[in-house]
């Protein structure tokens, strides 16, 4: 039945038309929305970090480009050329690659949705039976907002450079690479912003935590770790050049210090795309584990039925007499109107038996938590979910007043973890259940085999003997497999898009390292003509990169797991009332960081190669 709201009296009424046997429940096939949530929280966390490391990107390539142009700019400004006149010719160039940037960017945007749609289309059906179509078309509304993003970002990125070069007396932009030599200053301020961001972040930490504070602290650390990076390994180089004894170990680390002047952006963008990549990749990891641990405890039987009330003691007797089955387990369950912000709390059964106490993932508990619960007295005792005790600020030991028809003065006995569950749920113990609501509820059978490897021909003779429909015997491990795949494709998406921005972020570097290397063309020519050999000039520019990548991965990997923690311990707790314990995958970052420097170094070999490959005569001519 398809209908809307219905109250109490409604449900009721619908209630007393239906045949005997029959009972109107709710459809429970929103169980997993807040996992898709989750993706789409993560899919717009992963476009606004991949927007920002590509106008860092951009960035520096405008800083690049002006640089590069002081000289023509400070014979221009000498020969009577106004700076609103530069600035502009310099608008119109800036506005032409933001037009170019903006339509690229819809037509790249809507052949990678386009790509990855199916998956979300298979993610969609598993989850809610929904069939929606494998096209997209663009819409004018994306366009609208991808310009104004486009243009928020053009001021940001060229702002500054173009102020710069502007402001600059022509005198000094005459003299070759001044703004370069300087750039160390604006490192020191950089830093000092990042101090800046540092306070906002420790401030925002501990003020109320919500979604949108996660956020902004998340965007403080990275601002912050972003500012402070160009500095930290302007410092080291020169620290180490400071340190080492060998003259030439001591010019390679002074000459990779001074080109941070054009790498030093897009180290910055490699940094955090890296620590993106690794915070995300942990977040995802510990999420999939926890699932995984959670389903395997909340299903820990092999066959879960779900008869009518009627039916319920039928099967469970028949079930016992079976040779192949150890264990029977009843689940009631009943939602109660509640007063406060849930609009339903869920009261549900739980036995006596240890494999009952095993299948509740436990966060939090008082000693005895267990005896407590299953005490035939008067105490009122309740286990509840995660979510429900983040909601209404309870702790284990404390004593809460539940809804009326529940009554007053209970003990929360402990807090469970509960993924993806809609409803705010708590557990009592069989006798107490019984007290409150008399069988008047629903139930589940879960049935417990001897030999695994009988599961099916057990469900088909349960089906057979009692006429029940494939959805009221379900197998656990199609749940578990269902589920899992489920969420695997929910997230696959966003492991693309962070994939995507660390390739687009090694591009960057890469392209700072091509134009550097050709500002570079007249040192290196000299170098040759001074007798340097080709291995030495490639050594020189491949270690160079090295020794950056390696120096970032260093920031990168920390930042990366302080960021998974704050979206677990921030983001979804407030976010979804989730929260998980942070698993750790060495293997997985050293692949990552390693696939991330191996592809560093092939994009920096090529400049390289080609200024081995030429004539060191040509090369000085052509400088000159």
């Amino acid at each position: 039945m398809l209908c809307g709201a219905l109250s109490a009296q409604e449900q009721q009424d619908i209630n007393t038309l239906l045949p005997g046997g029959l009972i109107l429940t709710e459809n429970d096939s929103a169980q997993l929305e807040p996992l898709t949530r989750a993706f789409h929280l993560n899919l717009f966390a992963m476009g606004m970090l991949a927007f920002v490391v590509g106008l860092f990107i951009f960035y520096q390539a405008m800083s690049l480009s002006f640089t590069q142009r002081q000289f023509l700019v400070g014979l221009l400004c000498q020969a009577g050329v106004t700076g609103r006149q530069l600035a502009s010719a310099l608008c119109v160039e800036v506005v032409i690659w933001l037009m170019i940037g903006v339509a690229g960017g819809n037509l790249l945007g809507l052949f990678l949705a386009r790509q990855l749609l199916p998956s979300v289309a298979v993610t969609l059906s598993d989850l809610y039976q929904a069939n929606i179509a494998l096209t997209t078309e663009w819409h004018w509304q994306w366009g609208a907002l991808s310009l104004v993003i486009a243009v928020l970002g053009t001021l940001l990125a060229c702002g500054w450079p173009l102020m710069r070069l502007i402001r600059t007396p022509p005198i000094r932009l005459t003299a070759q690479m001044t703004m370069v030599r300087g750039s160390w200053r604006e490192f020191i301020w950089q830093a000092g912003m990042s101090g800046v961001f540092i306070m906002a972040a420790v401030l925002v930490y501990f003020a109320d935590h919500s979604q949108f504070a996660g956020f902004v602290l998340i965007g403080c650390l990275l601002a912050a770790a972003g500012l402070i990076m160009p500095f930290l390994l302007w410092a080291a180089f020169k620290a180490i050049a400071r340190w080492l004894k060998s003259p030439r170990l001591r010019w390679f680390f002074s000459d990779a210090a001074a080109s941070l002047s054009y790498r030093g952006v897009a180290a910055m963008a490699f940094m955090l795309a890296l620590a993106a990549t690794i915070g995300m990749d942990t977040m995802v990891g510990s999420f999939r584990q926890a699932t995984q641990t959670w389903l395997g405890q909340r299903l820990a039987a092999d066959i879960y039925v779900q008869p009518a009330t009627a039916q319920a003691a039928g099967i469970a007797n028949w079930a016992a007499e079976q040779p192949e089955v150890t264990a029977v387990w009843w689940r009631w369950r009943q939602e109660v109107p509640a007063e406060l912000k849930e609009h339903t709390l869920q009261v549900l059964s739980v036995g006596r038996s240890e494999g009952e106490k095993q299948s509740l993932p436990m966060k939090q508990h008082i000693d005895g938590y267990w005896s407590a619960l299953q005490t035939n007295g008067t105490e009122k005792v309740f286990l509840a979910s995660e979510s429900l005790a983040l909601k209404r600020g309870w702790q284990p030991g404390q004593r809460v007043d539940l809804p009326l028809r529940l009554g007053e003065n209970w003990l929360m006995a402990g807090i469970y973890y509960d993924y993806g569950n809609p409803y705010s749920q708590i557990f009592v113990s069989d006798e107490q259940w019984h007290r409150l609501f008399h069988q008047d509820g629903k139930v589940s059978l879960a049935v417990h085999l001897d030999n695994k490897d009988r599961t099916s021909a057990f469900q088909g003779q349960l089906q057979e003997t009692f006429g029940l429909k494939p959805n009221q015997v379900r197998d656990n491990a199609q749940i578990m497999t269902q589920a899992l795949a489920v969420f695997d494709r929910t997230f696959v998406v966003t492991a693309t898009l962070g994939k995507l921005t660390l390739l687009v972020s090694i591009g960057g570097l890469f392209i700072a390292t091509i134009a550097g290397e050709l500002s570079r063309q007249r040192q290196f020519a000299l170098l040759r003509c001074m007798g340097m050999t080709g291995k030495e000039l490639a050594l020189l520019g491949g270690g160079q990169l090295a020794a950056i990548g390696v120096l970032t991965a260093m920031i990168a990997l920390p930042l990366g797991l302080l960021l998974a923690q704050l979206l677990i311990d921030v983001v979804l707790k407030y976010s979804f009332g989730w929260t998980m314990p942070v698993k750790f995958f060495p293997l997985q970052y050293l692949l990552t960081l390693g696939t991330a420097l191996t592809a560093l170094l092939l994009a920096g070999a090529w400049p390289v190669w080609r200024l081995v490959k030429r004539s060191a005569m040509l090369s000085l001519r052509e400088a000159f």
